[in-house]
């Protein structure tokens, strides 16, 4: 399969790799180098708002944490680097699947295991379609205790200067310290700013 699709060629025996499989590994280098100039801007919007900012990709039906600044306080939220979570219970996952061309919907919404891990979870595949389609059309998604009682999350895509998806940031917040409605009203905008700050960024 390599050698027809040019990654390899064969004199019989041995194989050899083409110039041409540098091409598989571009996408990551250049979403590595996307996380390297984010990372200023995340360390500045979580000293400002006082609260956890990470950086997710989506790996299959799962996000995968790749950046963070962790704002320590005495009730904190701390995810880290490499952490893994069900996509359709989180801000950041949401995002990103919301941002997915429309044929790749129905697959999505047929096959993701919408896993129940609290009271709050959407389990239910018409409702969560309804919810993708809200989070595509506002540009952000907030999860409210979804993914673990008492934590709330507020996510919005990262595009590069191409338009295309590199990735999600969101601020986490414990319900003890803010409402639904004090996110939207007091994070939102300042998350917004920072992505759209990256975006910028990213065209350098």
């Amino acid at each position: 399969t390599l050698v027809q699709e040019g990654y390899a060629v064969a004199d019989g025996k041995l194989f050899d790799l083409t110039p041409q499989v540098l091409e598989l590994g571009y996408s990551v280098l250049s979403s590595k180098g996307a996380w390297d100039i984010a990372r200023p801007f995340i360390d500045h919007l979580s000293e400002d708002i006082r609260e956890s900012v990470s950086a997710a990709v989506l790996d299959n039906f799962d996000v995968v944490y790749v950046a963070g600044a962790q704002f320590h306080r005495v009730i904190s939220v701390g995810i880290t680097v490499g952490a893994r979570f069900a996509a359709h219970a989180t801000a950041n996952g949401r995002v990103l699947l919301a941002a997915q061309p429309e044929e790749n919907w129905p697959g999505i919404l047929q096959n993701i295991p919408l896993t129940k891990l609290t009271d709050h979870t959407i389990t239910d595949r018409v409702a969560f379609r309804k919810e993708l389609e809200r989070v595509r059309n506002q540009g952000w998604s907030l999860v409210n205790q979804e993914l673990e009682v008492g934590l709330m999350s507020i996510s919005v895509p990262l595009r590069n200067s191409a338009g295309g998806l590199v990735g999600a940031i969101n601020v986490a917040v414990p319900t003890l310290r803010m409402t639904a409605t004090e996110m939207e009203q007091l994070i939102l905008p300042k998350l917004l700013a920072t992505v759209a700050t990256i975006s910028q960024a990213l065209k350098h």
